[in-house]
């Protein structure tokens, strides 16, 4: 039988998190993501509204690790199922990803999204609740 080491969780997530934050200090992603590591302790539990692929949820999901918890929530199905995809391969338990948007009021509502060639509304609705 053959023995596979596999890294704690947390460091599996730690080469993402580094990404990152060189892509921060090189304006390639969003500079505040420079100071998570200020705000952030471990064992916290944590909240990214508008997930998309998940550039907070990783260096989230370091920062907090395995004791704590990212809760990842985003409406738009193609960036929901990329970013449970990344998360399964990375074996991290610790973070959920739900399929649904945040908002004042519950119900169903228009989602806009912004692409490439410029604003288009998403067809369906985003449930918020």
């Amino acid at each position: 039988m053959t023995r596979v080491d596999v890294m704690p969780r947390s460091s599996q997530i730690r080469p993402v998190f580094e990404v990152m934050r060189m892509a921060s200090r090189l304006r390639l992603a969003e500079p505040e993501l420079l100071g998570l590591k200020a705000l952030i302790r471990a064992g916290d539990h944590v909240f990214d509204i508008g997930a998309a692929y998940g550039m907070y949820t990783f260096p989230l999901a370091h920062l907090v690790g395995p004791g704590g918890s990212v809760h990842s929530f985003e409406p738009q199905l193609e960036h929901h199922r990329w970013l449970k995809l990344a998360l399964r391969f990375l074996r991290t338990r610790h973070v959920s990803v739900n399929l649904a948007a945040l908002g004042a009021t519950p119900g169903e509502h228009p989602l806009a999204s912004i692409h490439r060639r410029g604003f288009r509304p998403e067809c369906d609705s985003g449930s918020t609740g």
